[in-house]
């Protein structure tokens, strides 16, 4: 009787499947004739429309053409020159038009042919009207040639008028026809598509029941499915896009949300369904998450956050991934903080649906959907058996699409094939003889390994999960855990390298540190220290009482007072002390310590340095101190004998030597010799007065003030206008600035610089000098001195005379040098020794640079201070211990 019953249930069946057949195939059949006459009718609409962007692009191109004619008579008529401006731009756009004209009617000979009429006549158009251009505004009234353009540009202008002509009757002709064309075609379109339609409700009534049923079936999916959602720890929601006026998203509402919100959020899913996202969730607003968001809906691309958020009085971790779909997006998020626990609740999820939902499509996509949303690669494996029931491979039955990240095939490839084929390092890491382990006791595995992909080591940690004969794999990225381990096994090498370096560098420098627990009464001292005691290591006691017994006997109790004070006020602690070493010798320490930690625990960290030699050197220093003022002194004495008793003969000489040239009857040779006596005296008196300056230069520079050099050179121009005057020399000074220096000292040393550039000036030129300033950075300097200032003012004088060679550039400043010992170019040798010790004493720096018979140049660099107050600078020796700033 059942074999009846199937038998009838066959025979009603067979008629049934061949109507659908036959219903299917004729309803595609309408379906393609309809969609063709759409496309017909689609064609038609378009040329219809291309008839009418010709029209448009003829009525544009002509118009060009007409206000170049209007422009061209007004410009004859009234000479207004202005359409000279705007001639180019109705031209470009005239030769736009008809270069899209010819594109729109490229299927249309006969306009074609008209185009290259109109391209011929526009040429001449615009060879034409460019000629009257260029005659404008200057021509008259009787200028023949100008006219008889005017009246060949007319006649042009008459013969595109006839070509447009031409082209739009040939236009409408084409818009006849098309339109004839796009009403035949409308007809049988309307025809066919109430075919289809009629054919269509015979089809939908005959199958009605079927999608009935199908409906009833896809309810049950879809409770189901909703089953799911609620005991699912994921927060699953979908959200619809909210357009403002001119159709632009600035939110979302939401349109499902499962239990999960509740859970995590506590948030009731039925309270959100309407509400805006960024209400529910204002932490999207914080970093730009809802723009990505929007433009993640927008280019239908998937995105994922991994974020910290703060709610029902607790901070969890978030993992979210947003997929677009058609109408809106998903929303998945994992809640990360119990990684562990999800992986396993996502698993059984995996089972369930696999076991309950093999017959409905629509929920293993949703399935398929969720699964694809987290970040680890998921297989699900079937064992496979030989004839005696032995367990010799896998076979992979489902695995996320993420699996192409790691291996060089899609998850539809690889689905179905064997794991020895598709993951052979399975067989040789050892991890299928776990697999075959968990399969036997059926008891979780967890997996850790190393997986060489594309020359890069990929770490996994996977987690084994059976069922019967199945077998789950899900398998986590944690190559940044393994790169995090090997980093921080690198960072403790490095730690280990730089003690080691550290220690060395305390070696090279003398230095030896230290931690001192006060409170208990500990004393930690490195191994250099104690090689500054001279002692070996560990061989004092670590508390302080035993470190005070190597202090010296006379040295303790300054010492004891200024480490109580350090104490009682928490204040660092800077002090020189003797030490007795093991030998019996005794050194000089220097120890620098800061407290670390609050007056409850405090705890002294510092350096000791051996400064036995800078003691030494510094009572050296005193010694040669007393000695350079018993130099000063006798160099005042040379100065008081040098401004007095040398000069007192030179005067009586020059004296005598003037009365002598006064008497009668001196013969002109005796004249001769007095003259060259008395020139003598005089570059004597000169020599003398230079030296004086070059002694003085040192004891002057205590009256230092703010100086403006602009008023420096006004004096020296003043100063040397005869002499400027006489040589015919061009002086170009820029803007200088002020600096804090001794007034006469700036004086004396641009007075030399601009006097050396009038005396050595080149007889075949006529003379010029330029003085330039600029503010420069030191790190920009190439000059060779100690550069204590941060900013240096680089002030250039430069000349054209004759010059010097560039290798005689240090020579220059040393004092009585002349490389030019011609009669016409006096002097002492001491000038350019003066301008070196003044920018020197100034601490700067002065260099020179010269090409023999072109010129020369001289840089000078002072430094820049912002002081106004007139404050003096610092000695020598403080400057070297200070920096300027």
């Amino acid at each position: 009787m059942n074999l009846s019953n199937t038998e009838n249930t066959r025979t009603r069946r067979a008629p049934f499947r061949l109507g659908v057949a036959i219903a299917v195939v004729l309803l595609l059949l309408i379906a393609g004739i309809t969609f063709r006459q759409i496309k017909n009718l689609q064609r038609s609409a378009d040329l219809v429309s291309l008839s009418f962007q010709v029209d448009k692009e003829i009525n544009n191109l002509f118009s060009m053409y007409n206000i170049m004619e209007s422009a061209q008579f007004r410009s004859v008529i009234v000479r207004d020159s202005s359409f000279q401006l705007s001639y180019e731009d109705y031209r470009q756009q005239s030769e736009a038009s008809l270069k899209k004209l010819y594109e729109l009617t490229k299927t249309v000979p006969e306009n074609q042919r008209t185009l290259d009429s109109v391209t011929v006549i526009k040429d001449k158009l615009h060879a034409s009207l460019t000629k009257i251009n260029s005659q404008l505004p200057a021509f008259t009234s009787q200028d023949r040639d100008i006219l008889q353009e005017v009246r060949t540009a007319d006649s042009l202008l008459h013969k595109l008028r006839q070509l447009k002509i031409k082209l739009v009757l040939k236009k409408e002709s084409l818009l006849q026809e098309r339109l004839s064309a796009y009403q035949s075609q409308s007809f049988i379109t309307h025809l066919t598509s109430l075919l289809l339609a009629i054919f269509s409700l015979i089809v939908f009534i005959i199958f009605f029941k079927i999608i009935d049923e199908d409906r009833k079936s896809i309810i049950r999916a879809e409770t189901f499915l909703q089953s799911i959602l609620k005991n699912t720890d994921n927060i699953i929601n979908f959200y619809a896009p909210i357009y403002d006026r001119e159709g632009r998203i600035y939110d979302f509402r939401v349109v499902f949300a499962n239990d999960s919100n509740k859970t995590h959020f506590g948030m009731v899913p039925e309270s959100m369904i309407g509400k805006e996202v960024s209400k529910l969730f204002p932490f999207l607003l914080l970093n730009g998450e809802l723009d990505d968001l929007i433009n993640s809906f927008k280019e239908q691309k998937r995105i994922s956050f991994d974020r910290q958020i703060a709610a029902n009085g607790k901070k969890m971790w978030f993992a979210s991934v947003v997929r677009p779909l058609s109408n809106g997006l998903l929303i998945i998020a994992r809640n990360s903080t119990e990684e562990k626990n999800s992986e396993e609740k996502l698993i059984r999820l995996n089972q369930e649906l696999k076991e309950r939902n093999e017959d409905l499509d629509d929920t293993r996509k949703l399935l398929k959907v969720i699964l694809e949303s987290t970040d680890n690669t998921i297989n699900h494996y079937e064992a496979v058996y030989d004839e005696q029931g032995k367990v010799i491979d896998f076979r992979i039955l489902y695995v996320t699409e993420n699996i192409s990240n790691y291996i060089d095939s899609t998850a539809q490839e690889v689905i179905g094939k064997l794991v020895s084929e598709v993951y052979p390092k399975t067989i040789e890491s050892g991890s299928f003889e776990v697999m075959l382990n968990c399969i036997k006791t059926q008891q979780k595995e967890i997996i850790e390994r190393k997986y060489v992909y594309q020359d890069k080591d990929l770490w996994f940690r996977t987690t084994l999960q059976p069922i019967n004969n199945r077998l789950t794999a899900t398998a986590s990225n944690i190559t940044h855990i393994k790169e995090a381990e090997k980093h921080l096994l690198h960072l403790n090498e490095e730690l280990q390298i730089q003690n080691s370096i550290l220690s060395n560098a305390e070696g090279m420098a003398k230095i030896g540190s230290y931690i001192w627990d006060v409170s208990q009464d500990t004393l930690r001292i490195s191994d250099n220290f104690y090689h500054l005691l001279d002692r070996e290591v560990g061989s004092v006691d670590p508390t302080i009482d035993s470190f005070m017994n190597i202090v010296h006997s006379e040295d303790k109790a300054i010492f004891k007072a200024k480490a109580e004070k350090a104490i009682s006020s928490l204040q660092s602690l800077e002090h020189t002390f003797r030490v007795v070493t093991n030998q019996g010798n005794i050194k000089y320490l220097k120890i620098f310590g800061q407290f670390m930690h609050s007056k409850k625990d405090p705890v002294m960290i510092g350096v000791a340095q051996d400064v036995t030699k800078q003691i030494k050197s510094e009572r050296n220093l005193i010694n040669r101190n007393r000695e350079l003022k018993r130099s000063n002194a006798e160099l005042e004495s040379f100065n008081r004998v040098a401004s007095h008793d040398l000069q007192e003969p030179l005067r009586k000489i020059q004296m005598f030597i003037s009365r002598i040239n006064d008497l009668d009857g001196v013969s002109r040779r005796s004249q001769n010799y007095f003259e060259k006596i008395t020139q003598a005296a005089d570059r004597m008196q000169t020599l003398i007065k230079n030296l004086l300056t070059y002694s003085r230069i040192d004891s002057a520079i205590e009256k230092i003030e703010e100086v403006d050099l602009n008023k420096v050179m006004e004096n020296i121009q003043d100063n040397l206008s005869v002499q400027i005057k006489e040589s015919g020399m061009k002086l170009e000074v820029d803007r200088l600035p002020s600096v804090q220096a001794v007034p006469f000292q700036m004086e004396q040393l641009f007075n030399n610089l601009i006097s050396n550039a009038i005396k050595y000036r080149s007889p075949d030129r006529k003379p010029q000098v330029f003085v330039r300033s600029e503010l420069v950075r030191r790190e920009s300097i190439n000059a060779a001195f100690t550069k204590l200032a941060r900013k240096y003012y680089l002030i250039t004088v430069e000349d054209n005379g004759i010059g010097f060679k560039q290798e005689n550039a240090d020579r220059i400043f040393e004092i009585f040098q002349r490389l030019h010992y011609q009669p016409e170019y006096k002097g002492t040798g001491i000038g350019l020794a003066i301008c070196k010790k003044i920018v020197e004493n100034h601490r700067g720096y002065i260099q020179a640079f010269g090409k023999e018979g072109e010129g020369s140049s001289f840089q000078i660099y002072l430094p820049f201070t912002t002081s106004t107050n007139g404050a003096p600078l610092k000695g020598k020796k403080q400057e070297e211990e200070e920096q300027y700033n």
